[in-house]
């Protein structure tokens, strides 16, 4: 009996071993492919970081040939030359990085290029005013005052698309500033359990809860920043300060508090618990500033009994 049976059980072993080689060469085409899925878009996305860099690299050597036959304006194409070496610095530099990332830096890269189109209009500008004095130098006194007028005018325009490029990088670097809205400030009194409530009362309050939101904003850099709570009574006093730090404008501006928030490129929901001495409150308005990157960005108030 045990012969009868013997063939059958090689067969069912030999099917099993046959279907287990199928499901194992499968499993190496699926992860090969998936594999070689991922190894194509981080070689995409590396390819787009080479082709920010080879931009710029064209750029700066434009600049150099610009500088090198426009003394005039030697000044202001290198303070750009030296614009697009940093943010190339920092593009070289990325390591972790995805399409969200790129996309990032192709907005500003596109910044740039509006000020770089109009710095080299100028300065094909002021070439052909060059080109136009030296065929004409030997010409006669009134031909060369018509030429001085001629760069009279190329300079009201240089200076007219100087002024211009410094309002666009302004408007740039305030498009990358910080916002914060939905301010909120509720009075609260700690309890012998130490358990926070709500109050309204100035003699019962131990700590002021700060609530808001800081937007989000694509190009700006994430990282830590730090706010600072600014605490002030109906007579612009400060309370409780507990040091100062220079605002966006140089000036010396006393907080109450101060904390650091983690900024990730998105809306960020930020409370902070501020200690108020009780003694130091009476009845009244209070007003709470808060300042994120040195500048006040938005204030609320609390009424006290």
């Amino acid at each position: 009996m045990e012969n009868a049976f013997e063939p059958n059980n090689k067969k069912k072993t030999n099917y099993l071993a046959i279907i287990l080689a199928v499901l194992l060469i499968g499993l190496g085409i699926f992860s090969y492919k998936t594999y070689r899925t991922q190894k194509e878009n981080q070689a995409a996305i590396l390819n787009e970081k080479l082709e920010i860099q080879a931009d710029l690299d064209e750029k700066i050597q434009a600049l150099d040939e610009a500088i090198s036959e426009n003394n005039g304006l030697k000044d202001r194409l290198s303070s750009f030359k030296d614009s697009l070496i940093s943010f190339k610095s920092e593009v070289r530099k990325l390591k972790d990085i995805n399409y969200a990332t790129i996309r990032k830096y192709k907005k500003k890269l596109q910044a740039l290029e509006i000020i770089n189109n109009r710095l080299m209009k100028d300065v094909d500008s002021l070439r052909q005013a060059n080109y136009a004095l030296s065929m004409t130098v030997d010409s006669t006194k009134a031909v060369v005052e018509a030429q001085q007028k001629v760069i009279g005018e190329q300079q009201k325009i240089a200076d007219s698309l100087h002024v211009t490029t410094q309002e666009m990088s302004k408007t740039i670097e305030k498009g990358a500033a910080l916002k914060i809205s939905e301010v909120n400030v509720t009075a609260l009194k700690r309890r012998s359990s130490g358990k926070l409530v709500e109050t309204s009362r100035s003699r019962r309050t131990d700590v002021f809860r700060i609530e808001f939101v800081i937007r989000e904003n694509s190009i700006a850099k994430a990282g830590n920043r730090t706010a600072y709570i600014v605490v002030k009574d109906e007579n612009s006093n400060v309370i409780a300060p507990t040091g100062n730090f220079n605002d966006a404008q140089g000036h010396t501006v006393s907080y109450t508090d101060s904390t650091v928030i983690k900024y990730e490129n998105a809306d960020k929901d930020v409370i902070i618990l501020t200690e108020i001495p009780n003694d130091t409150l009476e009845r009244g308005n209070y007003t709470v500033e808060i300042y994120l990157e040195g500048k006040l960005q938005d204030s609320g108030e609390i009424y006290l009994k």
